[in-house]
């Protein structure tokens, strides 16, 4: 475990002070926002102001709920190690900001994928909105969580401690060092990170064409 500048302030590397700046007020902007956006729309749900179908409901509570986590996880570190000059916490921490970001981080993508597919679907067929339950939207997110998990679960198999605090980001990565991951790696980034994002590509252009011709 490195914890390089942990206890040592004011060397950033290669970083100037002038993107530390930019890094630290991009990262309570941002946190701050996170916590208000999301604070409002998981109101709204519990207050039932939002008009839509009871899986949607389900699947955007979900999105909120990883966003926040992902910014609880990975923005909140990185803004106390800008403010500290160095990693701020001890060893657990950091990796359980680590892996806790990877699971909201991907969630959240996964869930928004499934959330276009959902609105998609309406567009196309929509009498069967009236049949959609959360109990289906709660089985769809578990599934996602489930799936979300392979990739941390599978860091921790393989070496649960080859996470290191990086300078430069501001925060604790996974160095991926056994030779395995060479092959692990990139058919989960592509079932994992890229898939989820060329499906929303593809289901928001649909949506778009669509929504075109139904307007005319």
């Amino acid at each position: 475990m490195d914890f390089h500048n942990s206890t040592q302030p004011g060397d950033y590397g290669s970083v100037s002070d002038t993107t530390r700046y930019g890094l630290l007020a991009w990262a309570g902007i941002t946190l701050t926002l996170s916590f208000i956006s999301n604070t409002m729309i998981l109101l709204a749900i519990y207050n039932q102001a939002l008009r839509l179908d009871k899986l949607s409901i389900v699947l955007i509570t979900h999105i909120a709920v990883s966003d926040i986590g992902y910014s609880l996880s990975a923005i909140h570190p990185t803004l106390a190690s800008l403010i500290w000059n160095g990693w701020p916490y001890n060893t657990i921490s950091c990796y359980v900001f680590h892996y806790l970001q990877i699971m909201n981080y991907m969630a959240g993508n996964m869930l928004i994928c499934a959330l276009h597919i959902s609105k998609l679907t309406t567009l196309i067929h929509p009498l069967r909105v009236i049949s959609r339950t959360k109990k289906q939207g709660y089985l769809i997110a578990s599934i996602i969580w489930t799936l979300v998990a392979i990739l941390p679960l599978s860091q921790l198999i393989v070496d649960g401690t080859d996470v290191s605090y990086q300078p430069v980001i501001f925060r604790c990565v996974y160095a991926f060092t056994n030779p395995i991951w060479d092959k692990v790696f990139p058919p989960l980034v592509v079932i994992l990170g890229v898939t989820p994002n060329v499906v929303v590509v593809i289901t928001t252009v649909t949506l778009l064409i669509l929504a075109k011709k139904i307007t005319g």
